[in-house]
Formats: C-alpha cells, structure tokens, sequence
C-alpha cells in the first residue's frame, strides 16, 4: 500500500510541477476545454429552450387543432361559361360544415373567412388581414380579450351586427391615448364597432 501511495504523490507533484513550469500554456488548455464546454453547454440550451417554446406555441393554438382551407382552382378559358360558373361558387359553404362535422367527429367547426385588408381609421390606415368568424373561435384558438372588452357572442352573430375585436398591435397604432371599444373602424368599406381588444 505504502509504494503505491508514494507513487501517487510523485505523480501529483510531477504533475503540479509541470504546471507552474508552463503556467501560460496551462491557463490556455484549460481556458479552451472550460470554453468548449460552456458553449457547448450554452447551445443546447438554446435549442431546447426553442423547442419548448415552439410546442408552447403550438399548444397554445389548439394542438389538436386541423385547418381545412379552400383555394381558388386555377382559372383556364378551355371549359367555356362551365368553368366560369364552377370558379364563382368555389369555397367552402354551410353544407361542407356539416358534412364534416358528421364525418370526422370534431368537437368544434369554426368557420373563419378573410374578409379585408385595409384597416383604417380618419387619416390613419395599415394593411392587416381581417376574419368574419364565430363566437367559437375564442375558445378552440384560446384568444383571450383585455379586460374592459369582450369577444364576439351569439347574440352579436343573430342580430348580424357590425361588431368587431382588435388585436393589441392595431389597438396600439390606431388608440394610442384611447380605449378602443365603443369606437369605430373602417375595414375596406365596412364600419366596425369594437367590442374588445385581444391580448398579445
């Protein structure tokens, strides 16, 4: 037991002597592996947080969510008034709706349509994309309205009133001093009432 120790304290203080002889060249070895590994280190973290980030944000729009989208067909003056006529009622109607709804067993059909761009208010105006939708669209998107405000109900829906809600970002362009609801917004050629303001 005794040479094997005597050994081991030999090689330690060889070891230890080395290092003070070439103080430089060990500062830098272990400068670059203390480096190597925190940026090592540093990089999976980014990734992962990233990728926590990303399922969060998929969660947090419905991540059993499927978005069923119509497309114009392209148009072609081969078919004659046929094709002109089949272009003009594309997309997707109330029928589609309930068809799918018996045939996949949703829990939820939303329907939602683009249905301006040109946001606008007095002098101001931006282009922003607008959608006509349902009440529901709160619950299965998880959108949730700023206290003062509320979202669309079915009420609103029955009576086909000209109520709208606002994202944070157009509330912040178009009210900078002001509580947008209860005021009025151009969209295209519609005039919206607010009725509440998404949260970012």
């Amino acid at each position: 037991m005794a040479p094997r120790m005597t050994l081991l304290f030999r090689t330690l203080s060889l070891g230890l002597k080395n290092l003070r002889l070439h103080a430089l060249r060990s500062i830098l070895t272990s400068l670059g592996i203390v480096l190597g590994v925190a940026s090592v280190i540093v990089m999976v973290s980014i990734g992962e947080g990233n990728k926590r980030a990303a399922l969060r944000e998929i969660e947090a729009l419905g991540a059993t969510n499927v978005i069923v989208r119509s497309q114009r067909p392209p148009e072609s003056g081969n078919f004659g008034s046929q094709r002109r006529s089949f272009v003009a009622t594309f997309g997707l109607t109330r029928v589609d709706e309930r068809r799918l709804k018996e045939f996949i067993g949703a829990d939820a059909i939303v329907p939602l349509k683009a249905v301006g761009s040109e946001i606008s208010r007095a002098a101001k105006r931006t282009v922003s994309q607008a959608f006509g939708t349902t009440p529901q669209l709160a619950d299965v998107a998880n959108l949730r309205v700023q206290a003062g405000g509320r979202y669309l109900t079915d009420a609103d829906l029955d009576a086909r009133l000209p109520v709208g809600v606002i994202g944070s970002e157009i509330s912040k362009m178009f009210f900078p001093m002001d509580d947008p609801v209860g005021q009025k917004i151009r969209i295209d050629d519609r005039v919206i009432r607010i009725v509440g303001v998404l949260k970012p």
